[in-house]
This record gives structure tokens, sequence and C-alpha cells, in this order.
């Protein structure tokens, strides 16, 4: 037998009875087994047996040489894989059947570690499920044009209110309002057959008409020809979510409205400032002093108005700069009732945070101050302008097209507190000034952006 298996390439060993075959199936314990019904100590179904005793079936095929039938049906209520009778055409039709039984095994084993990965997957997905207790998995079937639930998971029933005799064929529009089944309606008409999921915010309806806030997804269940046989639908109640976000919210508007009245009640006391220095620099006769005065109110002005801005806008945390020079250009030429020059501003799009915007308005001022003062000396016709733009940092140009500084002033190292302001200001804000050269008097300030 030996040499008519030879060219299967397998490994063989040869017992000559009973025993021996034993002991090899007892440190080996596995093997396809060619089990001679007569051995010379016991009886094939005795070596069986034996081997069951232990916790042992092999596969095996029985050989004998006498054609028994009911030898035959024995053998094969016992698992052989087959009957083979040692006649003339034994040893030809062994490394065939050998084959064969090799291959069913192989297939069989296979087909084992197959079931027990699905029924790994099978276990892992019903304990998941099971422990998604704040999540719905339900699954629908078309039945007469409409999509009614088979299977749902616990979370289901407790989202939902049902008892599981109840959720167990209903109609799954049933679980949301109509006019928000109307979208899921569409979808299936429209995109399910196409294998598209939807997903998205609803509220749900559970039972006695409650109804709560959930994150949905509906997937369609498809076959290999790509037929939707129905789908899967995941529901999230987000209850808490969604009062957690009304709570945030109204703690938000709450601040924002305690920020405006803050800022409110900053631009009012600065106001006042700016009114008692008004009134202080009417009782001056001095004219320098006089002049000290009305500089100090403009700066005080500069910052109320700051944080007048910031009150009246939707965004506490930035201010409009274009809004806030075209506001504070009008007031100062108010103040010191310009009418011989006109200021031109060009810009938008440009946010500052506080920290950054009363550091720029103070700077506005003094710089705006000195072109209304100084620049139209005769009371000639003349231009102020204001200029800005915003990428990684903020460009902002100020100047006028009258007489320009004297010739040799070094305006870095002034005396006047005005440009010494400026340029503190200026580092303050990690920013660099420049005065361009031409007509006039024109100075070019970069800064971060916030």
């Amino acid at each position: 037998m030996e040499e008519s298996l030879q060219g299967l390439s397998l490994e063989c060993a040869r017992a000559a009875t009973g025993g021996e075959t034993l002991q090899w199936f007892d440190s080996q314990r596995s093997g396809l087994l060619l089990l001679d019904y007569s051995l010379p100590d016991m009886t094939g179904l005795e070596v069986l047996s034996r081997l069951e005793k232990v916790g042992m079936r092999p596969p095996f095929i029985v050989t004998t040489g006498v054609g028994d039938e009911k030898l035959a049906v024995e053998m094969m209520k016992r698992g052989a894989r087959d009957y083979l009778v040692k006649d003339k055409d034994f040893l030809a039709a062994l490394p065939a059947t050998v084959a064969r039984v090799l291959r069913e095994l192989r297939g069989e084993e296979e087909l084992r570690r197959v079931r027990e990965d699905l029924e790994r997957s099978r276990a892992l997905y019903q304990t998941m499920v099971k422990a998604a207790t704040g999540i719905s998995f339900i699954l629908t079937g078309n039945e007469g044009g409409e999509s009614r639930i088979r299977e749902f998971s616990p979370g289901a029933e407790a989202l939902f209110g049902y008892r599981r005799e109840e959720l167990l064929g209903m109609r799954v529009q049933e679980l949301y309002s109509p006019e928000e089944f109307s979208l899921v309606e569409r979808f299936f008409q429209e995109k399910a057959g196409r294998g598209e999921r939807l997903e998205g915010e609803a509220t749900l309806l559970g039972r006695g008409g409650r109804t709560f806030p959930a994150l949905f997804s509906v997937h369609p269940l498809t076959e290999k020809k790509g037929e939707v046989y129905g789908y899967l639908f995941v529901a999230l109640d987000i209850s808490e979510r969604k009062e957690a976000e009304t709570r945030l919210r109204r703690s938000l508007e709450e601040k924002d409205l305690l920020l405006k009245e803050i800022h409110h009640r900053v631009k009012n006391n600065l106001q006042v400032i700016v009114s008692l220095l008004s009134l202080q620099a009417g009782q001056v006769k001095d004219p320098a002093l006089k002049s000290s005065f009305n500089e100090t109110r403009n700066r005080v002005f500069s910052m109320a108005l700051v944080h007048e801005t910031l009150y009246r806008s939707k965004d506490l945390g930035k201010i409009d700069l274009g809004l806030y020079l075209r506001e504070f250009t009008k007031r100062i030429f108010t103040t010191y009732g310009t009418r011989n020059a006109e200021v031109h501003i060009e810009g938008e799009g440009v946010y500052l945070n506080i920290d950054t915007a009363i550091p720029c308005s103070l700077i506005v001022n003094e710089l705006m101050t000195n072109s209304i003062r100084y620049a139209f000396p005769e009371k000639e016709q003349g231009n102020l302008f204001l200029k800005f733009r915003a990428g990684e940092e903020v460009d902002l140009i100020v100047g006028d097209d009258g007489v320009g500084l004297p010739e040799g002033f070094n305006w870095r190292e002034s005396s006047s507190l005005g440009l010494q302001l400026v340029v503190s200001l200026v580092k303050q804000i990690d920013g660099t000034i420049e005065k361009e050269e031409g007509k006039g008097t024109v100075f070019h300030i970069r800064f971060p952006l916030n």
C-alpha cells in the first residue's frame, strides 16, 4: 500500500497491530487512518471504540479482504470516509480514494474555520449591539410597498419605548414625524437603489407621541446583484446633547450681555472723563495748556469709541477697523471744526481684538490730529487719508498731502508727546512704522493681525 501512495507525497507510518495503531495516535493525535478491519490483536471496530473512549475520532478509510455489506454499513455509520475491498483493483483505486478524502478533509477544515469566524463575528456583533444601550439598530424589509421592522436591537426598545411584539412588523415611518419621513421616502426613491446612505438629524417619535432629537442614518441592504432587500436604520438619542447646547447657548448669551454691559459702562466712564476734560479746557486761558487738555480729551475719546463700537458689534471679541475709523474721523473733524480738508478711507474686512484696537486707535488719533492741526497752515484745501488692508499682518497708512514735516526734523526723537506715544504704541503691538518720502506727511505702519 505504501508504494501505491508514493505519488501523493504523503508522510506514511505503518502499524502492524491495533495496539501499535493506538500508540501512534496517542503520540501524534491526528492523521488519516487506513484501517484494516481484521488485525492480529483486535478488529477495526475495537480500535475505533478505544480511540473514541479517549476522545479521538480520526477520519478513516476501511479496508477489508471480505466484501460484507452489513460490515460496510456498520463502518460507514461509525464515520468511515470510504470502504475498500482488497480485490485486484484495490491498489489502483487506493491513491484516488485517499486523495479525494484528503480534499474533502481540507474543504471541511476550511468550512469549519469560516463557520468559526462567522460565529465570532456574530457574537461580536451581538455584544456590540447589546452594549450600545443609547443606540437603536433596526432592520427592515419591504412588504407590500412599505418598509416594516423585521429585527432590532435592545436599544430600540429602550429608545422608542415599545415592547418587542409591538415593534416587530411596525411600519418604520411610524417612528418619524410625517414631515421628516418624507425625506426618507425621497431617499428610498432616488438614492437607495444606488447603494447610497442617508444620514442627518431628525425628530423621532416614541410611544405615546413622545418626541426626541436624534442623529440617524439609513443604510440600504443589497444582494449580490445590487437589489435592495431592506434597510438598516441607526438612531442615537441626542436629547442630553441638545439640552447641553441650549444651556451653553444661554450661558453665552448671558456672558455676551454682561460683556456688552461692561463695554457700555467703560465707554460711559470714559465719556465722563472726556466731558470733564472739555469743561476744564473751557476754563483754561493759557492756549498751550488748553491744547494739552484737548489732546488728552481726544486720546480718551479714541479709547471710548473702541468700547462703544464693541458694544454695538455682533462680535464682542473683535472690532471692525473700517467702521471704527469712519466714525472716529467724523467726530474728530467735528471736534476741530475742520472744513478745509477731506478725509479718504480705503479698506474693509479688517477686524482687531481689543488688545490691538486700543493702541491702534491712539496711533491714528495722534497722526490724524497732527495732520488736521499742522498740514494746512494757510487753511488751503487738502486731503487726509487712511488706508488699510490685512494678510498675515495689517498694513495701515495714515497721512495727508499738506506741507509736510520741517526739513531735518527727526520725528523718531521728537520731544512731542504725540509722536513719542506713536512710536511707543507701535512697539507695544509688535509693529514697525516708517515715514514715506514725497509730498505731505505719510506714515506706513505694519503690525501682526491680532
